[in-house]
């Protein structure tokens, strides 16, 4: 069972898509996410326990589609208005959530 990602996450800079799913024991992302400047795309869904997501990830500029879905245990999404090329972002079955800022 993973439990943390690991911190080396971060060092594929050139990275475009990034999928996170069926992650049940996860429940941080790291902050090394917020290191993946060229991230397009990021997915994170049905990771039962992740609580939170790093704060910069409103660094992710160059994201242009963010979804969350089916994470039961997010109750907010840190610094989103960062995301400045963001095309499309989708939150599906995240009933807890109940920011998007803090």
């Amino acid at each position: 069972m993973l439990k943390p990602l690991p911190a080396s996450l971060g060092h594929p800079r050139a990275l475009k898509q990034l999928t996170l799913a069926w992650l049940d024991g996860l429940e941080v992302l790291p902050d090394a996410v917020v290191t993946l400047t060229s991230l397009g795309n990021l997915t994170i869904k049905r990771s039962g326990k992740l609580r939170a997501s790093p704060r910069g990830i409103g660094k992710l500029g160059a994201s242009k589609q963010l979804t969350l879905r089916e994470l039961n245990e997010q109750q907010e999404m840190p610094d989103p208005i960062g995301l400045t090329a963001l095309g499309s972002l989708t939150i599906e079955y995240c009933g807890k959530l109940r920011a998007l800022a803090a």
